[in-house]
């Protein structure tokens, strides 16, 4: 299942959680977001589930429920669009 939150609010993002985790999770939720969604996204996780952050649109600064990587051996991870050269994604 996957959970587009790039414009959703955080009422949005609690809502899909609640309709997921009965599905036992998300494998990996990826946020353009950040800022006050960082939070329930990483509540949508799976155990063993990645959130993979490619954005910051709703600021810098998170706040999370660490029992939610704790209990879940989540990971959150960055990902870099500009560590590739054009000429490494012209290729792909």
């Amino acid at each position: 299942m996957v959970i587009r939150i790039a414009r959703a609010s955080v009422r949005a993002v609690a809502y899909a959680a609640a309709q997921v985790a009965p599905l036992l999770g998300a494998s990996q939720v990826i946020s353009t977001v950040r800022g006050d969604i960082t939070g329930p996204a990483l509540g949508t996780l799976r155990r063993g589930g990645v959130l993979i952050g490619i954005g910051y649109t709703a600021g810098t600064k998170a706040a999370i429920d660490v029992t939610d990587l704790i209990w879940k051996t989540a990971r959150v991870e960055g990902f870099l669009f500009t560590a590739f050269t054009q000429q490494e994604l012209a290729d792909t």
